[in-house]
């Protein structure tokens, strides 16, 4: 007969006889224990349920913008971000092994050797979300670039008036923008895990630039053709587009 069977049995005075006190109280104390473990046990489970429920609801955490504006070669800009645009069209392509998927117009400002601000217009920028940076390639603007004794490239206007210039980042050429903004760099990243493009320039074949530009064409042509309007410090975009659609 166990504890419980003989405190339903028997009246306490006769408990103290049959039981030692001592036995009691141990007896006792490990129904409590148990019911305290038991009790910490599901409070455990409750916390734990609740972590889970909150990391459900916990939206993903958004993409900022790269401000990385790498100097290169080829034949086109191109731009990570679909926010950088101004104007902006979609478009289906491959450039090599890279996915163009839109095309358009991006106003950078940035900083003429001075420090003043000038706003550079890049024009049939395409966007590649895939890529490690954003492109830009002055041989595409009516500017020329020099090299200067401090390791920065200048841009500049047939007058000779510095429009932009780019200072080394990580062994690279960046354009320096206005008040430095911060956002996503892949550069150190790729460097770090030796990732990096063998070529960060946009190269692309007679048959690719065929049909970006027709693709381009046929949706400037369109009716209303398609406008964007994205923030500045997200990519989050707002398209809004004609009645009958893309």
């Amino acid at each position: 007969m166990n504890i419980l069977e003989a405190q339903s049995l028997f009246p306490p005075s006769v408990l103290e006889v049959l039981t030692p006190k001592s036995n009691l109280r141990a007896g006792m104390g490990e129904i409590g224990d148990h019911f305290r473990d038991l009790k910490e046990h599901r409070k455990q489970q409750k916390q734990q349920k609740q972590k889970k429920l909150e990391g459900k609801s916990d939206p993903p955490p958004r993409r900022r913008r790269c401000w990385d504006w790498i100097v290169v070669g080829g034949d086109y800009h191109y731009a990570k971000n679909r926010s950088s645009f101004k104007e902006y069209h979609r478009i289906k392509a491959k450039v090599g092994l890279t996915r163009v998927i839109g095309i358009g117009t991006i106003e950078i400002l940035v900083e003429r050797k001075d420090s003043k601000p000038y706003t550079l217009i890049l024009e049939d920028v395409l966007h590649t979300p895939s890529a490690v940076c954003n492109g830009f390639n002055p041989a595409l603007t009516e500017c020329r670039q020099t090299w200067t004794a401090s390791d920065t490239v200048e841009g500049k206007d047939a007058s000779g008036q510095s429009l932009w210039h780019a200072r080394n980042f990580f062994g690279l050429p960046r354009l320096v923008i206005v008040n430095n903004p911060e956002g996503d760099s892949m550069i150190e990243k790729a460097k770090a895990k030796r990732k990096m493009p063998f070529s960060l320039s946009l190269v692309v074949n007679e048959e690719e630039r065929d049909k970006i530009e027709d693709q381009n064409i046929v949706m400037v042509q369109r009716e209303g053709g398609a406008s964007l309007d994205a923030t500045k410090a997200e990519d989050v975009v707002e398209v809004s587009l004609p009645k009958d659609g893309l």
